[in-house]
């Protein structure tokens, strides 16, 4: 891995200095040149700057160095035409204002880009750094403009004495508008010189977290491929003395297949149930639930804005129904008070007002042999619904302790134990996928998700193998 990380260190540095860096500083050290000639206003005259001394050999460098050869043709060229205009604005303050606002240029000189070809890199390359250049210009151009506005509306009287003083304040503030066009484009300038910096230490991180999540495979290896009875029968007698159950017991769970109806009898009586779930006898009431718990999250897996159920106001209904369409089903897992399960957004359908929903960030080994860091979670108690695409594994089920692919476990609680089944040669830990199998106390509940869709494929494998290795969270 170190080797790795050394081979891919080295061969970014070697791609940034040959197609970043380089076309960067060749574009920047070209800016006001014959090459580049400087158009300050369209149709007009040309001011062309030519280079002296050497050219500069970092993009810091090549940037302040364009920065002074064209900000200072730039100012004389603008105050020029800014002295023809206020002359016949007299003494009117907002025509004074407009004369400077079309005397700027809309863009930096000589930032116009280009439209390029595929694959031309040079291009694109001249592209960004006239992009870069000219929103640092944009930013003082914008405040320079602001701060004389504020400014012309403070001067008082008529006549020549009005006229006089709003040139003045138009020379006054003009005066700091090239070394604030310098500072802004200069910070920027600085500012690409970190990006270097802030890519070693993302290098470090994915270093880091790669390790771990290849040290958990090997370290959690430690599970039988026996059929999931003998697996059982040899759990039992080589594990430690059952850990105390939680004080009300491990809750409970219910496969309801394709239909579920909501009475009052159940216990609960306000639910927030996905929309694309609500059945028959459901009033449409549009709510958001915990509206600051895991907003983007529940925004991509659709269950952000939720119908509220609300039994004791639906007087007029017995029951509330909560449908999938086949051969998706549902499972109801009951929360005791002191339950926490981890669970896959998208397959969460409903729940009720007492759960509440969290995140959990952990960089363990446990928590890592699944390829990430962050993880979802409700708390109970409470009742959730869970949807499943297909036939689900699911509470005492039979095949529970089966050795199923990790991408079919959408639910489980938090303390559960998993083994890790792969292969660990040196290709097949980094590249192909893995199986598991529940570990430890036969209280523990989890959901599978047997449908086929959530296999992977050679191709989702390349993806998932490439988010959990380069995406550090």
């Amino acid at each position: 891995m170190v080797f790795i990380f050394l081979v891919f260190t080295l061969g970014y540095q070697l791609l940034q200095e040959r197609y970043v860096n380089r076309p960067l500083i060749a574009h920047l050290n070209a800016l006001g040149t014959d090459e580049y000639p400087v158009e300050i206003y369209e149709g007009g005259d040309a001011v062309k700057n030519p280079q002296q001394g050497p050219p500069p050999q970092t993009v810091e460098q090549a940037s302040k160095a364009a920065v002074s050869r064209l900000s200072s043709a730039q100012a004389k060229a603008i105050k020029r035409q800014i002295d023809l205009r206020i002359k016949n604005a007299g003494d009117d303050k907002d025509a004074a204002y407009k004369a400077v606002k079309s005397s700027m240029p809309k863009r930096f000189p000589g930032t116009k880009t280009k439209d390029c070809p595929a694959l031309d890199v040079d291009c694109y390359g001249a592209n960004i750094a006239k992009n870069t250049i000219n929103s640092a210009y944009l930013s003082a151009k914008k405040s320079m403009l602001a701060d004389l506005k504020l400014k012309l509306n403070r001067v008082e009287g008529a006549g020549k004495e009005k006229a006089s003083q709003i040139k003045a304040v138009i020379d006054d503030t003009f005066k700091n508008f090239e070394t604030q066009t310098n500072r802004r484009i200069t910070n920027v300038a600085t500012g690409m010189r970190y990006i270097n910096w802030a890519a070693l230490i993302y290098g470090i991180i994915i270093l880091f977290k790669s390790l771990m999540i290849v040290f958990a495979r090997v370290f959690y290896a430690r599970a039988s491929t026996a059929p999931a009875q003998k697996c059982a029968e040899a759990e039992e007698e080589l594990s430690a003395p059952p850990e105390t159950p939680a004080k009300n017991g491990p809750g409970k769970m219910t496969r309801a297949r394709h239909k579920y109806t909501l009475t009052r009898d159940d216990g609960h009586q306000r639910y927030y149930i996905n929309f694309r779930s609500c059945g028959n006898n459901v009033i449409d009431r549009r709510r958001i639930p915990q509206p600051f718990a895991l907003i983007f999250r529940r925004m991509v897996a659709k269950n952000y804005v939720m119908c509220q159920i609300d039994l004791n106001a639906d007087d007029s209904v017995s029951g509330c129904d909560i449908i999938v369409d086949p051969p998706a089903e549902i499972v109801i897992w009951d929360l005791n008070e002191q339950d926490e399960i981890l669970i896959d957004m998208r397959a969460l359908i409903g729940f009720s007002e007492t759960c509440r929903l969290g995140r959990i960030i952990s960089l363990s080994l446990g928590s890592l042999i699944f390829g990430k860091a962050v993880y979802y979670s409700v708390k109970g108690p409470g009742r959730i619904f869970v949807r499943t695409a297909s036939a689900p594994i699911a509470g005492g089920d039979k095949d529970i302790n089966n050795v199923m692919q990790a991408s079919s476990l959408i639910a489980w609680q938090r303390d559960t134990t998993f083994n890790v089944i792969s292969s660990l040669t040196r290709s097949d830990t980094f590249f192909s996928g893995y199986s598991i199998r529940k570990f430890g106390r036969q209280t523990h509940l989890v959901i599978y998700d047997t449908s086929q869709r959530r296999r992977v494929s050679a191709g989702q494998g390349i993806f998932k193998m490439a988010r959990a290795f380069l995406v550090p969270f």
